[in-house]
């Protein structure tokens, strides 16, 4: 349930920019579908839930999809300076530089990112 909470945090960003798009679609047509005579308020109204209702749709999911990375990174973070305090970690991994720590924590990604608490001896 709480594992991998970062990838859920992004998936959840992409659903729901979808649905707001489609809802923002959705009320513009609506909005366009009950024009009567002389009441333009209706057209400008679709017209700002086509243009603004993506817009608002784009930035918050990327800010939730930013959370959900900024999460992930925070957590490679960690096994970055868990391998460079003891000189290993708990895979097994033993690297000596910075070049090779990532190259293993990105091969060794699902493995590496449990979430298990870092303890410093």
């Amino acid at each position: 349930m709480f594992e991998r909470v970062g990838e859920k945090i992004k998936g959840w960003a992409i659903i729901v920019f979808t649905l707001m798009m489609i809802a923002s679609f959705v009320l513009a047509i609506v909005s366009w579908a009950t024009i009567e005579d002389g009441e333009p308020y209706y057209v400008i109204g679709g017209f700002l839930y086509v243009i603004i209702g993506p817009l608002s749709a784009w930035l918050s999911s990327l800010i939730l999809y930013g959370f959900g990375e900024l999460i992930e990174e925070s957590k490679a973070a960690r096994k970055m300076l868990q391998i460079q305090v003891t000189g290993n970690n708990k895979d097994g991994i033993n690297v000596t530089n910075f070049e090779e720590q990532l190259e293993n924590i990105e091969k060794k990604e699902n493995n590496l990112f449990s979430d298990e608490i870092v303890s410093f001896k």
